[in-house]
């Protein structure tokens, strides 16, 4: 079943079997645990999933805005939109019965990663080897090497083929998602804009886009 194969790759060190997405709320790859973000306290939450019961809160950086989870159940990753960085969670012990997390202060600055200017969403590739942040201030994604916890850099989604034909238009990309084999990530733009021939304030005036983004986990440097 999708549980024993999740269970099995989760307790080999292995990766999710599924792509993986952006959001305010992730489950873990062995489907036991459901982290939740909460803006309006600063925290993530932390559920177990055979009982649904409430077994943390965790302290994180100023309104989180979506969460991700490393495949092997050893890291959770917060991009905090008012202040503009990611907050590493080293989870001790991922067991439902015995859990244990703290933020990880070996990461970035006292465990928090600086990213650009309002990161909205984050998720990992499904191998676990690299986290993307999209700063919907900024109009960029953070890229971090998941092994060290360091950012490789970042990728200009405003003055890219994306946003042609007029790159002096704002992107602010939000949405995030990886394909299962780690080669393609896509990126919403939370703007839409009038389209060719289209009217401004009608129904069908505006439209809206996905950009795709080739990438390379085992790459230490972004060409493009």
């Amino acid at each position: 079943s999708l549980l024993q194969a999740d269970l099995a790759q989760a307790a080999s060190g292995g990766a999710f079997n599924r792509p993986l997405h952006s959001s305010p709320i992730a489950m873990s790859a062995d489907n036991t645990l459901v982290w939740s973000v909460n803006p309006g306290d600063d925290s993530v939450s932390v559920l177990r999933t055979d009982t649904n019961v409430l077994i943390a809160n965790i302290k994180v950086g100023d309104e989180p805005e979506s969460v991700a989870l490393d495949p092997t159940n050893s890291y959770a990753y917060v991009a905090n939109a008012a202040s503009s960085n990611v907050t590493v969670i080293k989870i001790n012990n991922a067991s439902p019965g015995a859990f244990s997390a703290q933020i990880d202060r070996s990461a970035g600055k006292n465990g928090h990663i600086t990213t650009g200017a309002e990161p909205w969403n984050i998720v990992t590739s499904p191998d676990g080897k690299r986290v993307f942040v999209a700063n919907s201030g900024q109009d960029t994604i953070t890229v971090i090497d998941a092994k060290f916890n360091k950012v490789i850099g970042h990728v200009d989604v405003r003055n890219s083929l994306c946003n042609d034909p007029n790159r002096n238009r704002r992107f602010q990309p939000r949405g995030l998602a990886v394909t299962q084999d780690n080669t393609k990530l896509y990126v919403t733009r939370f703007l839409s804009y009038t389209k060719a021939g289209g009217i401004q304030a009608t129904d069908y005036g505006r439209e809206g886009l996905v950009c795709r983004v080739d990438i390379n986990t085992s790459s230490g440097d972004i060409s493009g």
